[in-house]
């Protein structure tokens, strides 16, 4: 089966600065579609109507934190596998090893570089 080239990514996050950021990132990276939500909760009805490939979310936001929709996508069974990128700019050891007992695929500090970006998305990817 030949490598996926082209993806669709949920960005999360209730800054619509925050998402502008993350999607001009992507489309430097090239071959993304992307998708926005400016909450967990809107990300959920996005989540379960289309097809993404991978979540980068906030952890900090309204209605609906990162983790608590980290958790809620894990506990779905159509969804437990999906990808998922946590942004926080909260990064003590007690924060990063709640994500990872939540299993978030990785994580993002804020704030952070082009470079480190497009590390993290293409590790997560599998590219």
């Amino acid at each position: 089966m030949a490598p996926q080239s082209f993806f669709t990514v949920l960005i999360v996050d209730d800054d619509a600065n925050m998402r502008n950021i993350i999607n001009r990132m992507l489309v430097r990276m090239g071959n993304f579609e992307v998708l926005e939500a400016p909450d967990g909760e809107r990300g959920w009805d996005i989540l379960t109507t289309s097809l993404v490939d991978l979540v980068i979310s906030d952890w900090d936001m309204p209605k609906l934190s990162g983790l608590d929709f980290l958790r809620k996508v894990r506990a779905d069974e159509r969804l437990s596998r999906m990808r998922f990128i946590l942004l926080t700019g909260m990064a003590t050891r007690e924060s990063i090893l709640e994500a990872i007992e939540a299993r978030v695929t990785n994580y993002i500090v804020k704030p952070f570089s082009q470079k480190d970006f497009t590390e993290i998305v293409s590790k997560s990817l599998g590219l």
